[in-house]
């Protein structure tokens, strides 16, 4: 069956559609790009945590994910929160940025998950003090039946947001070991992989290779052409296409990559 969730109440997400809509105007639609969904998706299947970046790169690209540098990711998250902005003037808000770790849902953001038409509804123990209060599935459900309409949607309400402060507790008391951690990692972009790629051609002195055969020597003259390239400097350049995306990445080397006089390179992003 189909999924969809809907978010702070007012907006559709269908990721098997690649489109969000506003919930009161289904005229009022936007369709994303596939990887700019499926980022939209792993935030709110993971919606009680912050997701690594290095998570999103099998989950958005996969295989491909190896090949695909930090900046394309933060562009597809920045083409997410303007869609999402389409709907309300505070959208962009609903996708919080770590820096240099990765990204999460906003805690007050609100998910509704459906499959075929009804609520996924989650099982949660509330502590209070007065034991016939504490509730568990069935009877959370049992109690708000009995309370008016408006009641209910502040108790649920109430219910999300306590369950998406559970997990910065934890994560607040662990802080200062994670930020030792960060500065261990390795948080630069994978390596890339000349094996992947042959030269194609040549465009006055600049030497021309692809990861793919089906790009044209035309597309690498409007690339740069468009970028200003001076070609009378003899210069490498390496253009990337990815299977899961419109665009294409681009490294401008002094020397062949597989040079062992440590060529100095330029990164370039296209859509």
């Amino acid at each position: 069956m189909s999924k969809r969730y809907v978010l702070n109440a007012c907006i559709e997400f269908y990721p098997e559609k690649c489109q969000l809509s506003a919930c009161e105007n289904k005229s009022l639609t936007v369709k994303l790009h596939a990887p700019v969904s499926r980022c939209l998706e792993l935030l709110v299947e993971r919606r009680y945590e912050m997701v690594p970046q290095k998570d999103f790169y099998p989950y958005v690209w996969g295989s491909e994910g190896k090949q695909v540098p930090v900046s394309t990711l933060y562009q597809n998250i920045a083409l997410l929160r303007k869609a999402l902005k389409t709907f309300h003037e505070e959208g962009s808000q609903i996708i919080n940025t770590v820096p240099k770790q990765g990204f999460s849902l906003h805690p007050n953001v609100t998910v509704q998950e459906l499959v075929g038409g009804q609520e996924i509804t989650e099982s949660i123990t509330v502590q209070t003090t007065d034991q016939s209060l504490v509730t568990q599935g069935g009877l959370f459900n049992e109690r708000l039946s009995s309370l008016p309409p408006v009641a209910v949607e502040k108790e649920t309400i109430v219910r999300r947001r306590f369950h998406h402060f559970l997990l910065p507790a934890g994560i607040f008391a662990l802080s200062g070991l994670l930020a030792y951690q960060l500065t261990q990692w390795d948080l630069s972009s994978p390596e890339l992989d000349l094996s992947q790629y042959s030269k194609r051609g040549e465009i006055a002195e600049c030497q021309i290779y692809t990861n793919s055969p089906d790009t044209e020597m035309n597309n690498a003259s409007i690339l740069i052409n468009n970028n200003r390239i001076d070609c009378s400097k003899k210069a490498y350049l390496y253009i990337t296409g990815f299977q899961y995306s419109e665009h294409q990445s681009m490294l401008l080397c002094t020397r062949a990559l597989d040079d062992s006089s440590s060529p100095k390179c330029l990164a370039y992003n296209f859509y």
